[in-house]
C-alpha cells in the first residue's frame, strides 16, 4: 500500500465515524417500540452496538466481493461490458500490461464507460474501465500506456482506499441527501404559504415570515451531530488533495517502470497541444491547490526527472 492509499484511508476515519453514528441512532429509533422492559432494552441494545461497532466495519470487505463490485462497477461508475469488438481491442492490450507486470490478466475485469472523453479509472476491487471514446481514438501504445497507469494505481492500492472510504460514507450521505429532500420541501411548503398570504394582504405575514425560516434551519440542526466529525475533513482537504495527485504520479511511475514511460509522455504532449491543461493554466491558486490530479506538465516533468534517475 502506498502512502497516498494510506492517507485516504486515514481521512476516512471521519466518514466511519460519522457513519457509525447514524446507524446508532436509526438503530436506536427502529428497535425502541420492541423494547418494553429494561432486560430486554439491555438485550437488544448490546446486540445493536456490536452490529454497529463490529459488523458495520467489516461490512467494508463487500464492495471487494465479486458480485459487489460488479454492481458497484455498474452503478456508480456507469460501466458497461465490452462489446464484441471492443473486447478484442482492450483484451489483446491489457494482455500486453499483464504480461510486462507479471500478472494474471483475467485476474481483473475489463469495462467500457460510455462517454466522449478520454478517459480511464481504476474501480473496486480489480475494476478497470475506459471510456468508449478513448477505446476508438487513442492509438495502441497510448491505450496501452493509459492501462498501465490504471494498473499502477491497483497496485498501489489507491482503488481499494477509495471505494472503502465510499463505502463507509453512505450512510452519513443518506442522511444529508434526506436533509436535503427535507429542506427543499421545506423552502417550497414556505414559498407556497407566504404567498398566499401576500394575495391574501394577510397581517401575520411577517410571523408566518419568521416560524418559517426557523423551520427551515430544523433539518440543518438534525444533522449537525452526525457532521461533526467530518469538520477535520474540511480543514485538512488540501492535504487529502496533494496525497492525491502524488497518488497519480506513482501510477505514472509504475507505467514508466514497465516500459510505457515514452507513450506516456507522448500522450501527455499530445493533450497539451489539444488544450487539456488549459484548465489548469487558467485555475486559481485555490483550484489548483484541491485539484486531485496534477497538471500534465507537472506529469512531464515528473516521468523525466523518474527516468534520469532510472537510468531509462
Amino acid at each position: 500500500m502506498t502512502t497516498s492509499a494510506a492517507v485516504t484511508l486515514l481521512f476516512g476515519l471521519p466518514w466511519l465515524l460519522s457513519s457509525m453514528i447514524v446507524l446508532t441512532v436509526a438503530a436506536g429509533l427502529v428497535t425502541a417500540p420492541f423494547t418494553f422492559d429494561s432486560g430486554a432494552d439491555d438485550a437488544v441494545s448490546n446486540i445493536v452496538g456490536w452490529a454497529v461497532v463490529v459488523g458495520f466495519p467489516l461490512s467494508g470487505a463487500l464492495p471487494l466481493w465479486g458480485p459487489v463490485e460488479n454492481t458497484i462497477a455498474r452503478l456508480l461508475f456507469r460501466f458497461r461490458p465490452p462489446s464484441p469488438q471492443e473486447r478484442q481491442r482492450i483484451d489483446a492490450l491489457w494482455a500486453g500490461v499483464a504480461r510486462r507486470a507479471g500478472i494474471d490478466p483475467a485476474a481483473y475485469t475489463l469495462w467500457v464507460q460510455d462517454a466522449d472523453d478520454v478517459n480511464a479509472s481504476a474501480g473496486a476491487g480489480r475494476t478497470v474501465g475506459v471510456t468508449r471514446f478513448a477505446l476508438a481514438e487513442l492509438a495502441p501504445a497510448h491505450l496501452e500506456a493509459v492501462l498501465a497507469h490504471e494498473l499502477g494505481h491497483h497496485l498501489g492500492g489507491h482503488p481499494w482506499a477509495r471505494i472503502l472510504v465510499y463505502w463507509y460514507s453512505l450512510p452519513t450521505r443518506a442522511v444529508l441527501r434526506l436533509a436535503g429532500l427535507i429542506t427543499r420541501l421545506l423552502t417550497r411548503l414556505y414559498s407556497l404559504t407566504i404567498g398566499a398570504m401576500l394575495i391574501s394582504r394577510s397581517r401575520n405575514t411577517g410571523t408566518a415570515a419568521f416560524v418559517g425560516c426557523a423551520l427551515l434551519l430544523v433539518p440543518a440542526f438534525c444533522v449537525l451531530p452526525f457532521l461533526l466529525p467530518l469538520v477535520p475533513l474540511v480543514v485538512a482537504a488540501p492535504v487529502d488533495a496533494w496525497f492525491s495527485r502524488r497518488g497519480e504520479l506513482y501510477a505514472d511511475r509504475v507505467a514508466a517502470d514497465l516500459g510505457y514511460g515514452p507513450h506516456l509522455a507522448d500522450l501527455f504532449q499530445l493533450w497539451q497541444a489539444q488544450g487539456y491543461d488549459d484548465g489548469h493554466t487558467q485555475a486559481g491558486a485555490l483550484e489548483r491547490m484541491m485539484s486531485s490530479h496534477p497538471a500534465l506538465h507537472a506529469r512531464l516533468t515528473a516521468l523525466q526527472r523518474h527516468a534520469q534517475r532510472s537510468g531509462a
